[in-house]
């Protein structure tokens, strides 16, 4: 159940990438135009992620992953049938929030539910599927594209997400505080603008140039206030993160370290790899999905 939660949404960024170029065709898109609707998804994917896990914690994580993915399936369809960019953005950032709800919760109700000895070979098979969604979303996409409209890649997530609902009706949790949610919204607010800002920067960087005041101001502002959220969670009653967690453990910092990179290079490079192969390189959806199979594919092996 929490599988097709995970396979979610990197089957949706990885899909939508190789139907970037026709749907900007449809929408009649520039480029940068057909970027923000990738960044659309991402950016509330970011901001809503930690706040998510802090309000799973409290509500109860099954109850918020469920929101999360009726949330996915409505905005996939919403996406699907959009007329135009506006329509379209709108419906994709409220479905990043919803995949935000799904990634804060899959992992940690999988953790919750298997016993030590367990733990590690169900973690791995979420975080497997996950990599499925990388893998087969570029091929499944550009097949959909190819023959039958850029729409369905929203569509084929509908099935997925009904799937995953009506399996888990039977799932119980077990007892859970229920509670006013402590959100800490300074600290909440000075991470979402922080994220804000080094996103738009680094997403139009290559666009607005790397020198432009522009892309210049939208980083350092971005870490100035990275900085202000670490010195604001230090005095937090109900900090939003527990940083001395990265302290105490090298294991977490250098972990979460690690994951940052990866999924910087990776999910940088999916965009802009689908762009260049249809766009520059001439070839068609299909043909790209298989070409951006091969990294994901290793990384499910």
């Amino acid at each position: 159940v929490t599988g097709r939660g995970a396979f979610l949404g990197p089957f949706d960024v990885s899909s939508a990438a190789v139907a970037l170029p026709a749907i900007g065709r449809d929408l009649d898109l520039t480029f940068s135009g057909a970027i923000w609707i990738q960044a659309g998804y991402l950016l509330p994917y970011a901001l809503v992620l930690i706040p998510a896990g802090r309000i799973a914690d409290q509500w109860g994580r099954l109850r918020v992953f469920r929101i999360g993915m009726v949330v996915f399936a409505v905005t996939s369809l919403m996406a699907a049938v959009s007329p135009n960019i506006e329509w379209m953005l709108s419906w994709r950032a409220v479905q990043g929030a919803g995949g935000a709800m799904l990634a804060a919760t899959s992992t940690a109700l999988v953790t919750a539910a298997f016993p030590p000895g367990e733990r590690g070979r169900a973690l791995g098979l979420n975080i497997m599927v996950l990599y499925l969604g990388l893998s087969t979303g570029p091929l499944l996409g550009g097949l959909l594209v190819d023959h039958a409209g850029w729409r369905w890649i929203f569509l084929a997530s509908l099935p997925v997400a009904a799937a995953s609902l009506l399996l888990g009706l039977p799932l119980h949790e077990g007892r859970v505080e229920h509670g006013r949610v402590r959100l800490d919204p300074v600290g909440t607010l000075t991470l979402g603008a922080a994220l804000c800002s080094v996103m738009v920067g680094l997403t139009f960087g290559p666009i607005w140039g790397w020198s432009s005041g522009r892309v210049v101001g939208l980083i350092a502002v971005g870490i100035a206030l990275l900085a202000a959220f670490v010195v604001v969670e230090n005095r937090a009653r109900a900090p939003l993160i527990d940083l001395e967690m990265f302290r105490r453990s090298r294991i977490v910092a250098l972990g979460s370290a690690a994951s940052l990179l990866n999924y910087t290079a990776m999910f940088g490079a999916i965009a802009l790899t689908a762009v260049l192969l249809e766009v520059v390189g001439g070839y068609s959806p299909t043909q790209t999905g298989l070409v951006m199979m091969a990294q994901p594919l290793v990384m499910v092996a």
